[in-house]
């Protein structure tokens, strides 16, 4: 009997990860578009920016393949190399941390589990992707018609150092993106639930998945971008920031555009951010109720 419940967990598990390439297939094309708006936007600190002129001006001089999905390989195989770990990540987490934490401290903290998945996938996340994140932005914020060849041409004496750019931004960014991504997931499913009266052993409908999907993308978007746009002003193709640390590239945002100058972007991120948490919140919401039904079979 235990054995055939290890086996359907390690199924649960599998699937994680084959919806994981799945939801990068479907869903990468339709957000690097607006991820590549959001960057070219980032990079114009001090400028005056808008979201429907910086479209064009990226279609005006760069077309759509090398406009809006410059930087397309290095960022689908970010996304595919993090499908490995995350999703199961996601689901294996919370449970070891539900088992490390006892019953008093987790009902004083009910989210304790959720931040704790979400500070450890942060660490993972930033050592493995950061290389592949710098030359996606390296690519979305070019000042010509280059490539990635050009990359390792121009980068070829210091290519680790050059890589790793940014990683303490990095680093930042997906610490608050992670745990506000799954403290945001956790805390709306449960105001869903208790209004719809909707207990823990069943699913939420798709409709109510759509609104909590809608609410986490805004509230991780205006959570996270500050973070975001020190990442990309390290990590753009100028070399204006490479050398600076993060506590002064803070200092220079605020400096030339206020507190306005971290959200640049903002609003095709919030695009990429609700179409990424529709795919991600659904699927999070299946896998967890299917693994909270192993569970429940191995106890009984």
């Amino acid at each position: 009997m235990k054995k055939e419940n290890k086996n359907t967990k390690s199924q649960v598990y599998l699937e994680s990860v084959v919806y994981g390439f799945f939801r990068t297939l479907v869903g990468l094309p339709f957000e690097h578009p607006f991820d590549s708006i959001k960057s070219r936007m980032q990079s114009k600190l001090g400028e005056r920016v808008r979201f429907r002129e910086t479209s064009r001006e990226i279609y005006r001089t760069y077309g759509i393949r090398e406009g809006f999905y410059a930087g397309f390989i290095p960022n689908a195989a970010r996304t595919l190399c993090k499908q490995l770990y995350r999703w199961p990540l996601m689901l294996i987490l919370p449970e070891f941390y539900n088992t490390v934490y006892s019953e008093s401290l987790r009902a004083h903290y009910p989210s304790i589990a959720k931040i704790s998945t979400g500070l450890t996938i942060a660490a993972f996340d930033t050592f493995i992707i950061c290389p592949f994140e710098r030359l996606k932005v390296f690519l979305q914020t070019k000042k010509d018609h280059i490539s990635l060849r050009t990359f390792f041409q121009e980068n070829r004496n210091n290519l680790v150092r050059s890589l790793f750019r940014g990683l303490d931004s990095m680093f930042w960014r997906q610490i608050i993106s992670w745990v506000s991504f799954l403290y945001a997931d956790h805390k709306f499913k449960r105001i869903a639930r208790n209004y719809q009266n909707v207990p823990d052993q069943e699913a939420l409908s798709g409709s109510t998945l759509m609104v909590v999907s809608t609410l986490v993308g805004i509230s991780n978007v205006f959570i996270v971008m500050p973070f975001d746009m020190t990442k990309t002003l390290h990590q753009q193709h100028s070399a204006n920031f490479a050398n600076k640390k993060l506590r002064e590239t803070i200092k220079t945002v605020y400096r030339e555009a206020g507190i306005k100058g971290f959200y640049y972007g903002w609003q095709p991120r919030l695009i990429q951010y609700i179409i990424n948490s529709a795919l991600t919140v659904t699927a999070l919401e299946t896998l967890e109720h299917k693994m909270k039904q192993t569970k429940i079979q191995t106890e009984t």
